[in-house]
């Protein structure tokens, strides 16, 4: 509406503005405000529910467990986010259930353009344009590894509570509708660990752009190439160092099986040649074992975080 009513060409009040700043969502280390008597993990979880959108987290009530406000706010047929993708998408796009279906397929796992077109059935050269409209309204963007901006990329959801919407609500909307929530809210709660994963890395990401963290990074994302791939590279071209970090959001403590497995990647990561400085991160849920406890103390190279020094690092930056 800013944009259309207000600093498009056709506007009355067209090249008025003395400045404009686009509102993102909020980051994790903002968002636990919304939660602050719940421990780490929780507000991990919560943010993969609901991401950084403050309408969406004071929906909540802090009061109540994670699956007892998602079962209430987001299972139950009326409430405010049971319908919140559908109602966005009508608002902003025409062909609303082409976007949805480009939505479903990517939160099922189809992050590529041919992927994504086989899935819904259409042609691969005519959901460009779907995309470019997603990546728009910041609903889906477009990543590449961190070392090769310009390379081929792959879509994700950008927005965690739509990721969550499209994995587990729209599939069971006919179970939904008849208000049977509650068979839903236990058969995604078996799946909300996986689900929670992948926001754990982001918010390792986020952690690492923290000014807290030992290692400083000039970009941080994630890296791929063929079958491997490496959760969070951070890259300071400055001093030529290169930080590679695995996230783990497990029920047992990492070993160092995790860290070899990392330092056998270092070699296929293509960045500033050989005379680079290689730092290690892990993140892990359920902490480390004594053994690798052991060699973090006799490395300098290498740094251990569970969930709960991350809160520390966040509060710090």
């Amino acid at each position: 509406m800013m944009e259309e009513g207000v600093l498009s060409y056709e506007s009355p009040l067209y090249g008025r503005r003395t400045g404009q700043w686009e509102l993102a969502p909020l980051s994790f280390a903002d968002m636990r405000g919304f939660f602050p008597d719940k421990d780490i993990n929780t507000q991990i979880q919560t943010y993969s529910v609901l991401g950084g959108i403050p309408a969406y987290l004071e929906q909540f009530d802090p009061e109540q467990s994670l699956l007892s406000n998602i079962e209430t706010h987001i299972l139950s047929k009326g409430a405010f986010l049971y319908e919140e993708p559908e109602f966005l998408l009508r608002q902003e796009l025409r062909e609303p259930a082409t976007y949805m279906a480009i939505l479903e397929a990517i939160a099922a796992g189809s992050t590529r353009v041919t992927d994504i077109a086989n899935t819904i059935g259409k042609d691969a050269s005519g959901i460009s344009r779907y995309l470019k409209n997603l990546s728009k309204l910041a609903l889906v963007e477009r990543e590449t590894p961190v070392t090769d901006p310009d390379g081929r990329g792959v879509y994700r959801i950008a927005d965690d509570f739509l990721r969550f919407w499209f994995r587990f609500v729209a599939p069971n909307k006919g179970t939904l509708e008849q208000g049977r929530t509650a068979a839903v809210r236990d058969s995604l709660a078996d799946s909300l660990s996986d689900h929670t994963s992948q926001t754990f890395e982001h918010v390792c990401q986020q952690a690492v752009q923290s000014a807290a963290v030992p290692v400083d990074c000039s970009r941080v994302g994630r890296w791929w190439y063929k079958e491997a791939e490496i959760d969070v590279v951070g890259l300071n071209p400055q001093t030529n160092t290169l930080l590679l970090g695995e996230c783990k959001w497990t029920n047992t403590p990492v070993g160092t099986s995790l860290l070899t497995d990392l330092e056998e990647l270092e070699e296929n990561v293509r960045w500033q040649g050989d005379d680079r400085t290689v730092e290690y991160a892990l993140f892990s849920r359920s902490g480390f074992t004594d053994e690798l406890e052991t060699l973090v103390s006799e490395r300098s190279d290498l740094y251990l975080y569970t969930p709960e020094e991350l809160a520390t690092i966040f509060v710090s930056s």
